[in-house]
């Protein structure tokens, strides 16, 4: 017979029994369920725009003359002219590429945006290519007939073909200022937007489904909508966090790697209490 430490009905037994339950379901939230798991990334970079040579650090997309990406105070201010003989996007390069799961996030303030005469939609934009061929894209545009929309769209790679599908999903906005945010978990990718009067609230555009495979590229841009019209976009800020950011310059900005969560100091926290407890239990027990 084993030795009682203490008796079923006393107040210790009660506590132990509670220490052992919180114990497991904390380990288990940790390790199992996938909202937990989407708030924890090892490694994490900041890109705050208004800080002078932040941009000098960053490869160039698209056009490449001295007034199309500069530096201001406030951010880099990405501008395409009518008169300028090109029709795709311009913009910077985040010089890093992805692994794993990742939430990329950046603020715009669009400064100029006629409505252009035709085209899929001119504004500012986030595109990230993944390494098999897809890219998925989150864009604030007006289109020829001055609707003003959030469209979030992916484009995915077809086997043995350099075609893509192309899909999308569109939201009314007017809003000439906020942030928007990329974030992948396994294979689903969120697509979320906050104004800049609610910074902390996001609003949850579109997810689906993409490749979960590398991100090679990740650009912010101005955008014209394969045709000329004038655009005019500010980007303030840009935040990467992801399992593994790979092939970083070493004069990147406010970088910060290994970020572990919180949920992942609880689990192991709970480890010994697990071990305490479930030695204790065979001499509380007959």
């Amino acid at each position: 017979m084993m030795t009682h430490i203490f008796h079923p009905n006393q107040p210790w037994y009660i506590i132990l029994q509670w220490i052992y339950f919180m114990a497991v379901v904390l380990l288990w939230q940790a390790t199992l369920s996938p909202t937990l798991a989407s708030e924890s990334y090892r490694e994490r970079i900041e890109y705050y725009f208004d800080r002078e040579g932040v941009v000098d650090n960053m490869p160039l997309y698209g056009l490449s003359n001295s007034e199309a990406v500069t530096q201001t105070e406030k951010g880099v201010r990405i501008q395409i002219k009518q008169t300028d003989d090109y029709s795709m996007s311009t913009g910077v390069i985040a010089p890093v590429k992805l692994e794993g799961n990742f939430q990329v996030t950046a603020k715009f303030k669009i400064l100029s945006l006629p409505a252009p005469p035709g085209g899929y939609g001119a504004g500012a934009s986030i595109v990230i290519e993944i390494d098999d061929g897809s890219y998925v894209s989150f864009q604030r545009v007006k289109q020829a007939d001055g609707r003003q929309i959030l469209v979030a769209h992916k484009a995915l790679a077809k086997q043995f073909s350099s075609e893509r599908i192309h899909d999308t999903t569109e939201l009314e906005s007017s809003d000439l200022a906020g942030t928007m945010r990329l974030t992948r978990i396994g294979s689903t990718i969120r697509y979320e937007y906050s104004t800049e009067d609610t910074p902390n609230h996001f609003t949850l555009v579109r997810e689906t489904n993409v490749p979960t495979d590398k991100i090679n590229h990740i650009r912010l841009t101005a955008q014209n909508g394969e045709i000329q019209t004038n655009v005019e976009v500010e980007w303030n800020y840009f935040e990467i966090k992801a399992d593994k950011i790979i092939e970083q310059q070493e004069n990147s900005p406010d970088t910060v790697p290994h970020t572990f969560s919180v949920v992942g100091w609880t689990a192991w926290g709970c480890i010994p209490i697990l071990l305490v407890v479930i030695f204790m239990f065979p001499r509380i027990h007959d």
